[in-house]
């Protein structure tokens, strides 16, 4: 079977390295000049930076088995400890997880969530599922800090029950929040004592590692500044369009953001482009700061902040020289800072110094940094991270009912289940799968 795998993110190189596995003959298209997609790592000055995810959960387990066969399991480094969360709220930044965030009514009120606790008809926003149980203070910032750390997302668009599934699985089968959070924490400490939980995890020379190694092992089947821009039936299969030329193939995996998924099929399936194209995504500019850790007040140490209201312009920002060994030179940290998202997409277009300077003011006031940092990047995703808005259960059944009719086209990539690099890999080894199934 020959098989044209369009994008290559970790999905497309997860469903290309399947199926070649299984003996089809592969063709990936990447439009850019390099692989990976969200997932890359950059290398200056004895700092090191990474464009998009700065670690992996233990739970990856495909990921960490394509990070083994492709070589790479003496470079797998776990991260480090204290993982200490703060969040910047009300002109301060706090240690969180902890009321001490909230004043004295916001804090009793989310204490007395059992009691005020009910479920929400519907679809609800992430923003009202949290305001009904833990109250206006307590839930917006809650909102707000989930929606920020997972989506860059807008809290009051973001789906309660299916951008966060836990969430929503949680809340359907004990009613209140806090005692059905209590109760998986209790479960969780059980399986861990009978089979200790695997922590979050990085590559040695960062996580672009690895996109790096599923690249070279597809050899000249890896087609770069190819960008796929038509997409036609061909008897059983189909006919892809690209500025080098065209050809025909038994079958397609379109593992790209559902908007650019839905522009390549809209002539082909209107019915299927329809609901690919009203995913959003929100764009994002990571913002890295090399400084010395002499210059900060509150020392980089843990996983990093975020922004629980608006006095900050930046989202959160990253401790990645302390998730990490060997990400900064002995006497510094990196910081790397979210800007954008759905809230405040216009500052990613911001000049380079506009946006170094922007996280530099902000750093001030939350972490008291002083000095000019010794190593600056910015690094921009315009096409940035799926949002799962209200809706998207319907989204997702009108583009299952419609695939069904095409058993030799299938579709990857984060958005459809989940926005994580290991959901973005899942989706790539099913859409593998229901090829190789034909």
């Amino acid at each position: 079977m020959k098989v044209a795998v369009v994008g290559g993110g970790i999905a497309g190189l997860s469903a290309a390295r399947r199926l070649l596995d299984r003996g089809a003959d592969v063709e990936l298209f990447e439009a850019e000049g390099r692989a990976g997609g969200k997932i890359g790592s950059h290398a200056e000055a004895g700092f090191l930076a990474e464009n998009g995810p700065h670690s992996l959960l233990g739970s990856a387990e495909l990921l960490r088995e394509l990070a083994v066969g492709s070589g790479l399991e003496a470079e797998i480094v776990p991260a480090q400890k204290p993982a200490t969360r703060f969040v910047h709220l009300r002109g301060a930044t706090r240690r969180a997880p902890s009321f001490g965030i909230f004043s004295l009514g916001g804090a009793t009120r989310a204490v007395l969530e059992p009691f005020f606790a009910r479920r929400l008809e519907g679809d609800p926003t992430l923003e009202e599922l949290l305001v009904a149980h833990l109250g206006r203070e307590a839930g917006t910032v809650a909102a707000r800090l989930m929606a920020g750390g997972s989506y860059a997302g807008d809290p009051g668009r973001l789906s309660g029950r299916h951008a966060f599934e836990a969430l929503g699985s949680i809340v359907e089968r004990h009613r209140s929040l806090l005692v059905g959070v209590l109760s998986t924490v209790r479960a969780a400490r059980r399986r861990a004592r009978a089979a200790p939980r695997r922590t979050s995890w990085s590559l040695a020379r960062g996580l672009g590692s690895l996109p790096e190694a599923l690249a070279a092992s597809l050899g000249p089947r890896l087609r770069l500044g190819a960008r796929v821009t038509s997409l036609a039936r061909a008897g059983g299969g189909f006919e892809l369009g690209w500025a080098g030329g065209r050809a025909s193939f038994d079958a397609a995996v379109l593992a790209l953001p559902p908007p650019l998924s839905a522009a390549l099929v809209r002539e082909l399936s209107p019915a299927l482009a329809s609901p690919l194209g009203e995913f959003e995504l929100a764009p994002a500019a990571i913002v890295d700061l090399g400084v010395r850790e002499d210059e900060l007040r509150l020392p980089a140490r843990g996983f990093g902040m975020l922004a629980g209201d608006d006095g900050l312009r930046l989202l959160g920002t990253l401790f990645s020289s302390s998730m990490f060994l060997g990400r900064a030179p002995a006497g510094h940290a990196l910081l790397a800072s979210f800007v954008g998202g759905a809230r405040r997409p216009e500052l990613v277009d911001l000049p380079d110094g506009e946006l170094v300077d922007l996280c530099r003011r902000d750093l001030e006031r939350a972490m008291g940094l002083s000095g000019t940092p010794v190593f600056a990047r910015v690094f921009r995703h315009r096409v940035g991270i799926p949002q799962i808005a209200v809706g998207h259960a319907e989204r997702l059944a009108r583009i299952e009912a419609e695939i069904a009719r095409w058993p030799t086209l299938a579709l990857a990539g984060a958005g459809l289940r989940g926005v994580s690099a290991e959901a973005a890999a899942q989706s790539g080894l099913a859409a593998a799968e229901r090829l190789l199934s034909l």
